[in-house]
Formats: C-alpha cells, structure tokens, sequence
C-alpha cells in the first residue's frame, strides 16, 4: 500500500551501532552497509519519539523505543535484501488463518512490498508483548497508524538508495555436509538475536536466565552446576521455544527459509523433538558410546567425536548421564553440556516415575496404548461427572471431587479386569508411596493454594490430553451468559479467552455459552474477536502449540514388582 511521501524535519538520533548490530549474525559493521541502516533506525526512533508521551503511557521505554526502531529498519532490511523473514511469517499466516495479517483492512496489501499495516503490526506487538503491563490496544489505534504511514513513507523515500549483501543467501545456504555445530551457532543468533524471532524469544531466555540465577542463589547451590542448567536452558530456546510470532518455533522457521535439500530441511525440523533425560552408558565402541534411556530403556548409539569433554567414558551402572540428544547426518550427537549424578535401583525408579518430557521418543506402540488409557480416563470423566468441565467453589471440593473419580476409575479398571483385584491396586498404591516416599510432594488441594487458586476453580478433559485446572471459571461463564457487559468486565472475558485459558477450554465454554460478550475492551471494538481467536493464542501462549501428547508417567509393570 503505497503513500505519497513528504518532507519533516529528522531529530533524535541516538540508536547507536551497538544496538544495531544486536540483532545482526555478524560481529563487526561491514562498510557502508551497516552505517547506512544505523541512520536509518535513528530516524524511525525520531518519527517514534514524535509520540513519545503515547509510548510512555503504554509503559515502553527510550530503550525499547530504540529496540522497535532497529526492529522496523530490520524489517525494511528483510525487504530490501531480501532474507525471508517477514515473507515466512505472512505465508504462515495464510496457511493457518488464511490472512496475511489479522486485524487490518487488507485490500490494498501487497505481499510484494513495504507496507504500513506491516509497519503498525510490529508497533502494536511490540507494545502488547513488551510492554509492562501488556496494554490492549487497537491494532488500527490513531497514533500507530499515523507513524506507520510517516516510516512507510521515509523508506519510500530512501529505498533507491538501500545498500544489499549476499551474506544472508550465504548464511541460510545449508550443505548436506553441514557439520552441526557450525549450524547450531547460526541457529543461536537466529532463535535469540534475530529481529523477530530473536527479539521474542532473546527477550524470554534473558528473564528465565535471571530467575534461574536467582534461585541458584537462593539455594547455594555451586557456580558449575549453574553453569550447567544455564547452558541446558538456552538449548531449549534454540530447538523448542515457541514464539509469539504464531507459535512458530526457531528450527520450523529456519527449516521454511534455508536452502538446503529436502532430507536436510527435515532433520532441522527435526531438532524440535530432541532427547532429554538422563542416561546410563551401557557399552563403549571404536566410534560411538551406547546410552540407555532410563525412562523409555531404549538405546542410543552416540558418537564419540560429538563429546568435547568426557571422551573417555566407560560403562557404568550407578552413574547416570543427564544430557539433550540430537540427530545429525543421521547420527546421534550430544548436544551441549552433560553432567553425571550417582543413582541407586530406589532413585531410579522414583526418577522412573517422572514426567515425561520427551514423549515424542516414544514407540508408536507405546504411544497408541497412551492414547487409549486416555480415552478411556476421558470415558470414565464424563461418566462420572456428566460433562467434560466442573466447576467447583474451592480447590478443597476439586481435590475431593478428583479423589472420588480416581477410586471410581480404578474401579472400574477392576471390573473390567479379570486379572486384577482390589488388592492388586493397593499394592500398587502403596508401592508407588513408597517409592516417591523421599519427594517433596504437595498435596493436590495445596499445590493449588500455593498456585493461586483459592476461589473457585473448573476441572477441564482435554481430550487426548487428560485434566487441566482453571480458576475463577464461574465469573467466565457468567461473563459469557449475561445480557451485556461494560468496562473492567469485557475486558476480563477478553482476557481469559486470549491470555487466559488454554484454547480446548475456550472452544468448550463458546460451543456451550456463545460468544456474544466477546470482544476488544477499547472504545472501538469493531474487530471481530472470535475470528481472531487462533491469532491470539498463537501470539499469547504459543506453548499450548506444541505436539499434544497424553499426561501419562512411564511407571512400567516392573517397577511395581
């Protein structure tokens, strides 16, 4: 959408060469390519401080001013060289929502070239993720639409002039002999220091990292261990953080931009679903080490030439290796830092009793009984409570609620089973007591004291998945049914349906309750919500986005005998 351009006057220039470089894959400016894109982010920060107050108001500061500027000159950067960023994000857009961009009015949009609404899209996110407070604000607001159209302008005056590299063809050309690790520092600036992706997620991996240095500090705990957990963290933000950016994490948007073969571009992909957990080595080989996955006992060859460190291991039953595996070239590699704890039989099968994180390692046949003991955990919900949602007026009546389903469930596994009785299942329950009898473990009704959760609570099956936990879900429902809402009121439904609960529940409470009440709390709430609903949780809460799996520990028969 193309603007006649006009004359200002350009003040306020101080987005200085490092800010710039920030978000760049290279160490040093390269001449006359960078000096130029500089100048141009001073003067996207001058047509922003024209609205200073506006900004303030929102909670953004002169700091993060300048970060949006470098971001908007990046996007013009993208265009301009051509590196794919923005193209990726709006092609992903349309195959999931089947827009470019939600919001706006699109009819003279063109997926070719710089538009304003590209410009106030990046205003408004910014402003809703980054600020303080997540102001909610119209997408189309007055003022962000004005310094859209004045930056739009600016580039259109400057684009004859915009210098071009072909470092970034170079950058996401990927070779099928690509060694990994090469790529994985590519893949580090690209999920934490880029201008979309990295602007997200950088921002994210910053405050995980001064909350786990926090509590590392508050539980005394050595600096090499922190050093450890700090690396294992930042592995999780370049392989399976989902950004605000439609839930699109770092190797699915890195795997739509490079160039590479199409085996290649899968085991990108592929990096999403690594393999964490702790290990035992079981065997040493000429060129490769044999791992067993303590949950899963499946065996991993991995080769020894991927161990900077520790390249003289040797098999053990007692030490347990804690580690993230990938698959390269298709070989197992490790990935990052690995550290080895000491483990009897008794703390293995507590370990045992975990969490899964990984379920995606999984057997298919492991995988599909999962999914059975689910439905028919989903079965037995609805047969005893009538419906997939309860609502209760305190954590205490959902904790006794829960108790009384699981001795229904487990009586019905009973007799539906010839082979196992009631004594078989206090055996069970006793054995699994004994087993966890060192962890600190809270009861259900307090682990949802200390989560919060004090008034009233709902009990949610998401199918497939198994029970999720909701608080203040009367006040929802209410909102949903009443005759009209005003103020503090519709803001709070708007809320809960796009930063609130997860989207199983959501589509849940409209089938049942409709979504009449359902819009933007601003003074124009012409914007259509519940179409855009997708769009919000993509942004919103980009974890629920991942592949579902069911909420099932690996417990096996053995560990009960």
């Amino acid at each position: 959408m193309k603007k006649k351009p006009f004359l200002r006057k350009l003040t306020g220039s101080n987005v200085t060469v490092k800010e710039w470089m920030a978000m760049k894959p290279y160490d040093a400016p390269i001449f006359n390519y960078d000096a130029f894109y500089v100048k141009q982010a001073q003067d996207v920060y001058s047509y922003l401080n024209e609205y200073e107050e506006a900004f303030q108001n929102w909670g953004v500061s002169k700091s993060q001013m300048k970060e949006l500027s470098c971001q908007i000159v990046s996007y013009f950067e993208d265009y301009i060289v051509e590196i794919g960023f923005w193209r990726t994000f709006i092609e992903t857009n349309k195959s999931l929502y089947g827009y470019t961009l939600p919001f706006y009015d699109l009819s003279e949009y063109d997926e070719t070239y710089i538009n304003v609404e590209d410009i106030a899209f990046l205003i408004w996110h910014y402003i809703t993720k980054y600020s303080p407070e997540e102001y909610i604000i119209n997408p189309d607001h007055d003022m962000i639409m004005a310094v859209s159209e004045n930056i739009f302008d600016f580039f259109e005056d400057v684009m004859e002039e915009a210098p071009a590299i072909d470092y970034y063809e170079q950058f996401f050309n990927i070779k099928d002999n690509e060694d990994y690790f090469v790529f994985k520092t590519k893949m580090k600036w690209f999920s934490t220091e880029s201008y979309l992706l990295g602007v997200d997620l950088g921002r994210k991996l910053k405050e995980s990292q001064a909350e786990l240095a926090a509590e590392i500090k508050k539980s005394k705990t050595n600096a090499g261990y922190y050093n450890i957990v700090l690396y294992s963290l930042l592995e999780k933000y370049l392989y399976q953080k989902r950004s605000s950016f439609s839930a699109l994490n770092a190797p699915e948007w890195f795997a739509k931009m490079a160039k590479c073969s199409d085996v290649r571009r899968q085991e990108i992909i592929d990096l999403t679903y690594w393999i964490d957990g702790k290990f035992l080595m079981t065997q040493r080989q000429e060129k490769h080490f044999i791992f067993e996955h303590i949950l899963t006992n499946i065996k991993y060859e991995v080769l020894i030439s991927s161990f900077k460190n520790n390249k003289d291991l040797h098999p053990s039953k007692t030490t347990a290796y804690n580690m993230h595996l990938i698959r390269w070239h298709g070989e197992y590699l490790l990935s990052g830092m690995m550290y080895g704890e000491e483990m009897t039989d008794m703390s293995i099968k507590q370990y045992k009793s975990s969490p899964l994180e990984t379920p995606w390692i999984l057997p298919e046949k492991t995988l599909k009984r999962m999914r059975e003991d689910t439905d028919k955990l989903y079965d037995a919900f609805i047969d005893f409570f009538d419906s997939p949602l309860m609502v209760f007026d305190s954590s205490a009546q959902l904790d006794k609620a829960n108790a009384d389903f699981l001795d229904f469930y487990r009586q019905k596994i009973i007799s539906e089973r010839d082979d196992f009785t009631e004594e078989d299942a206090e055996k069970r329950r006793k054995k699994f007591n004994e087993i966890n009898q060192n962890k600190e473990v809270s009861s259900f009704h307090e682990s949802l004291v200390q989560k919060g959760m004090t008034n009233d609570v709902g009990l949610f099956f998401i199918k497939n998945v198994g029970t999720y936990i909701c608080d203040d879900i009367k006040e929802t429902i209410k909102g949903l049914k009443a005759k009209s809402l005003k103020g503090q009121e519709t803001a709070d439904l708007f809320v809960s349906f796009t930063n609130g609960y997860t989207p199983a529940l959501c589509d849940y409470l409209l089938q049942e309750y409709g979504s009449k009440n359902l819009r933007l709390p601003t003074q124009r709430n012409d914007i259509d919500v519940v179409k855009h609903l997708p769009f919000y949780w993509r942004m919103n809460s980009p974890e629920e986005f991942d592949r579902s799996y069911p909420l099932m520990t690996m417990i096996s028969e053995d560990v009960f005998e």
